[in-house]
């Protein structure tokens, strides 16, 4: 019976090594790869003159400069998002988190496809390293960044359309449209009552006027709501990068706990021979 028992707990003990191992190589690998562990998104994409990447640079001009007004920093922030972030969701490929990235999200992408299948970070860093997204990731990245510096914010549904609303110290409220590149200087009370009044700001921009019409219409009253509550999917993300370090560094520690146990095991010299 000992004889069983030891070798049960020492194959358990190797398996465990074996997977704690595997995974603390998987881990390793994508920090190395760091951004390249995610899909590139397709050079059409990335080449479009209004929604592509026109600097790869943008990680520089995230941070609040000193003496940096609060509308000024607004500014500059949604215009370097916009420049960095592509445009661009793949559901089937490119938008599901890798494995070399989070195997944790990647396993739960494959269990829950529908809610972790084609994911959007919640945590503005992973959203910029992956580079690519839609409105929404745009926009939650705009609101956490400008939060992180103090600027009350607020991530807003526009009923086909995702923007940040930002109310800066001296009392005014503005529109971020990172995803499209447009500060509005307005409220989304005061653009809901006369949406007509972003159009020439979007032309600004470069966008035709089949484009900004169907902008203006997203502006209006109907169907605008504040986004999806986020407090607890951005907690649910960053466990799930706590447990991707910590279940593979405690499988190995079992493990070897395990075989050190079979160790114990033998018999001793005198009752072996």
């Amino acid at each position: 019976m000992t004889g069983i028992l030891r070798s049960s707990v020492h194959k358990v003990g190797l398996v465990l090594l074996g997977t704690g191992g595997l995974l603390l190589a998987l881990n390793v690998v994508g920090v190395l790869l760091g951004g390249r562990a995610f899909t590139e998104p397709p050079e059409a994409a990335v080449a479009n003159p209004l929604f592509g990447r026109a600097t790869t640079a943008a990680e520089t001009e995230l941070a609040r400069r000193i003496g940096e007004t609060d509308a000024e920093y607004v500014k500059r922030l949604t215009h370097a998002v916009h420049g960095y972030m592509v445009h661009y969701w793949d559901e089937e490929g490119g938008a599901r988190v890798p494995l070399l990235e989070n195997w944790v999200l990647h396993g739960l992408g494959r269990l829950n496809p529908e809610r972790y299948g084609a994911y959007e970070f919640q945590h503005p860093a992973r959203g910029l390293e992956r580079g690519f997204g839609l409105c929404s990731q745009q926009a939650m990245i705009v609101a956490d960044l400008l939060s992180e510096a103090g600027i009350e914010t607020e991530v807003l549904g526009l009923g086909g359309h995702v923007v940040t609303e930002a109310r800066l110290g001296d009392e005014r409220t503005l529109l971020l449209d990172a995803d499209y590149g447009v500060v509005v200087p307005y409220s989304l009370k005061d653009v809901e009552a006369q949406p007509d009044r972003v159009a020439p700001l979007y032309r600004a921009e470069g966008f035709g006027d089949e484009a900004v019409a169907r902008i203006v219409e997203i502006y209006g009253p109907d169907g605008n709501r504040p986004y999806a509550s986020r407090s607890r999917r951005r907690a649910s993300e960053d466990r799930t990068y706590l447990i991707k370090w910590l279940a593979p560094f405690g499988a190995v520690l079992l493990g070897l706990l395990a075989v050190e146990a079979t160790r114990r095991m033998d018999p001793p010299p005198s009752e072996a021979g």
